[in-house]
């Protein structure tokens, strides 16, 4: 499988001849969009792999503690567990001996360049179970099944999630995929910043996306 950052550089190549052609910086973000969500999905595809050939299946996330956290970097050596640090100079481990150890580091990896990291691990002891990348979403459609989840869809990428309603922050969540379904301007600035089990399609964590950064034009 072509590794996603050859596919991001190729298609980003390719749009900025575009921009210098004459074409719009809003068709450069929505390319850098399509291939940040093609990376998360060679992530999850090689988490499920690594997974199902150790134990026929991959294991959703299974916590006990499911934090969003600020990354600043992280550091590999070969042999040795990956240490995630954080921006409040606390740190996780992910342990190398583990069969999802490169899909894990993929995520963290692509997660620096937002710097922020969805974790799935024990807060006690810092040992990282699974991680995910927080996206900024918005809601297109959010549906009540009969076995008590909801089934929603965001407009983009366009696939089903699920929010389970016994989870402890379900009703918060489900009052953010609400309001977001109903705003008239989520369509054009996602709202949310949604974290989800790529294996299960489960979401895991819902809260408002963070406002974007002020721009600056010289005098």
């Amino acid at each position: 499988m072509i590794p996603p950052v050859y596919c991001w550089n190729a298609l980003r190549l390719v749009l900025q001849v575009n921009l210098w052609w004459g074409g719009s910086e809003k068709l450069l973000r929505i390319g850098k969009a399509v291939l940040a969500i093609f990376a998360i999905l060679w992530a999850g595809m090689s988490m499920a792999d690594s997974e199902s050939s150790r134990k026929g299946g991959a294991a959703p996330m299974s916590g006990p503690d499911f934090v969003v956290v600020a990354i600043k970097s992280y550091d590999q050596l070969p042999g040795h567990d990956g240490i995630i640090h954080l921006r409040d100079r606390s740190t996780w481990r992910v342990l190398v001996s583990r069969n999802d150890y490169d899909a894990n580091s993929g995520f963290i990896g692509l997660a620096l360049r937002s710097g922020r990291l969805f974790i799935s691990g024990n807060c006690r002891t810092r040992i990282v179970d699974r991680v995910a990348l927080p996206r900024k979403l918005s809601v297109a459609n959010l549906d009540p099944l009969a076995n008590g989840r909801h089934r929603v869809s965001f407009v983009l990428p366009p696939y089903f999630y699920y929010l389970v309603s016994s989870r402890p922050w379900a009703a918060n969540a489900l009052k953010l995929l609400q309001r977001s379904a109903t705003s008239p301007s989520a369509f054009h600035q996602p709202d949310l910043l949604v974290s989800s089990d790529i294996v299960t399609s489960e979401i895991m964590d819902v809260r408002p996306a963070p406002e974007p950064a002020p721009s600056h034009s010289g005098d």
